[in-house]
């Protein structure tokens, strides 16, 4: 009965603390500022704290709305814009990972580039 109760309360204090770090890691903020990478294809992102977005690689530019949806390891950056000509909406969706308060790994399916805090 011992044996059975150690063991129920050690995994029980492993959920815990699991996800409570699962919680805090969801619970990450937006990486609000300005942000630029060194190598390649310059690329520029600025996210206010408002809900404006600006991103910039190479030619390509766009402005509009952003937002946030926090993961296990940093969150979705989603930037929303009106495609010129059309008028029609057009969603952008960045993988943020913070490395750490001034640099951040900006990623979708086709690149990868760590960018650093103006």
């Amino acid at each position: 009965m011992t044996a059975k109760f150690v063991t129920i309360c050690c995994l029980g204090l492993i959920a815990g603390l699991t996800l409570g770090n699962a919680v805090r890691a969801q619970n990450a903020p937006p990486p609000c500022g300005a942000w630029t990478n060194t190598e390649g294809i310059p690329i520029v992102l600025r996210i206010s704290p408002n809900g404006d977005a600006h991103y910039r690689a190479g030619d390509m530019a766009v402005s509009g709305r952003w937002t946030w949806s926090p993961t296990t390891t940093g969150g979705i950056l989603t930037i929303h814009y009106v495609q010129p000509g059309t008028g029609n909406i057009v969603r952008l969706y960045y993988s943020i990972t913070p490395v750490d308060a001034n640099r951040i790994v900006l990623s979708d399916p086709f690149f990868r580039v760590v960018m650093n805090r103006e």
